[in-house]
Order: structure tokens, then C-alpha cells, then sequence
């Protein structure tokens, strides 16, 4: 964890982090307290009750937030939460950081529900979407069994919602290599897009999380 130690120490007491919950299209921004080996703690105030009621399920989350310039995301999970006498978050310690330098157009960690389907759509495969950026996306597939279809160099469409934007992007794309992630199958996948919105609307999610950290 010696890189997390570096990262982590970027952050302050008061600093602001974003907690992305799948599903919903707001974001929460919390104030940082501190961490320690393996539990990274974070603590924010007037939670209602439908956040309460999310987080009593413990669900993953993406943790980011800004710091030299540069934004770091994370995927983790809530491990334990207490309402009184204030209100704090505990997530477990993210395995490893993405990093976007605000100056060059990168990619940022998240936890995006999507399917993809092929060029006909005719065969759907619903997954979520594990890292993205203007030019592409990393997408892990819920049934590895299915994904074997699934071939480098095919062309596919990927749907999917931001919480910047009302209505899904569908975007041509093409799959240009397969990973192993945990017990699941992931694939890198570049955009083929030449509609201005969807590269705008990704652009403007990734720049609205810069902007709320600031």
C-alpha cells in the first residue's frame, strides 16, 4: 500500500470528497477526517433518509477527490457508518488510485451501470463500467460465461447514463482488448463516436467532478 500511503497523505481534514454510489445520479461531497492501515474515513452531515436507507446495504462506491492538481478516484466499499453523535462514513482502503491530471485528458475511476451491445443489437450484455475517458472505457461484464462471444476488434454499442445528463449515451464503439478482473471479465473498449455531445457530455462529467472538489 506504500502508493496509497503517498496518495492518501495528499489529503487534509476538511478537504472535500465525492462518494459516487451506483444508480443514482447525484453525487455525495463529504469532508475527509483521517485514515489508518486499511479503513479510510470520511464524515458528512444532513444525510436523508433515502442515503441512510443506501447505506445500510454497505454498497461500493467510487471515492474522489482532488489534490495537486491532479484528481484521484478509487473503487471501494462502505464497511461501517454511524448516524450519532455525527455523522461518519468508513470505506474500506481502495486497492489502487486512478489518477487524471486535469491538464491532459485521462481517465477516471467509476462504478457507471451499462450494456453493451453488438453491431445488429441483437445480444445485450449488462455490466458496469469500471474506469472511463473521453476516447474509452474499461467495462466488466456480470456473466463471464456470455462474454466469450465477445471478441477483440468487434464493434459494439455502449449504453450507458452520467448523473450530469437526463437521457443515455449510446455510443459506436469497438473492443480492443480482454482483462481478467477478479472472477469477472473486463474489456477495454475505445469510443468510435464522432457526435460532439457524447464526447462533450463525458467531458463536462469528468471536469464536474474537478469542479465540486475545488
Amino acid at each position: 500500500m506504500f502508493d496509497n500511503y503517498n496518495i492518501l497523505n495528499k489529503l487534509h481534514p476538511g478537504d472535500n470528497v465525492l462518494i459516487e454510489i451506483p444508480h443514482l445520479k447525484t453525487r455525495l461531497k463529504v469532508k475527509y477526517i483521517g485514515w489508518v492501515r486499511e479503513r479510510f474515513m470520511l464524515t458528512t452531515t444532513h444525510l436523508n433518509s433515502n442515503i441512510k436507507q443506501i447505506l445500510i446495504n454497505k454498497p461500493y462506491v467510487t471515492v474522489i477527490f482532488l489534490a495537486d492538481g491532479k484528481i484521484y478516484s478509487g473503487n471501494t466499499q462502505v464497511v461501517h457508518y454511524q448516524f450519532r453523535p455525527i455523522e461518519i462514513i468508513f470505506l474500506a482502503e481502495p486497492e489502487k488510485f486512478d489518477v487524471m491530471n486535469l491538464r491532459k485528458a485521462d481517465r477516471i475511476s467509476s462504478l457507471l451501470p451499462a450494456k453493451i451491445f453488438d453491431k445488429g443489437k441483437k445480444q445485450k450484455y449488462d455490466g458496469v463500467i469500471v474506469d472511463i475517458s473521453v476516447g474509452g472505457c474499461a467495462f466488466v461484464i456480470d456473466d463471464p460465461e456470455n462474454s466469450k462471444k465477445l471478441k477483440t476488434g468487434e464493434e459494439v454499442i455502449v449504453e450507458f447514463n452520467l448523473p450530469n445528463i437526463d437521457k443515455a449515451l449510446s455510443i459506436p464503439s469497438i473492443i480492443k482488448r480482454i482483462f481478467s478482473k477478479q472472477d469477472k471479465v473486463g474489456f477495454g473498449i475505445a469510443f468510435k463516436t464522432e457526435e460532439v455531445d457524447d464526447i462533450e457530455a463525458i467531458s463536462s462529467y469528468i471536469k464536474d467532478v474537478a469542479k465540486i472538489l475545488q
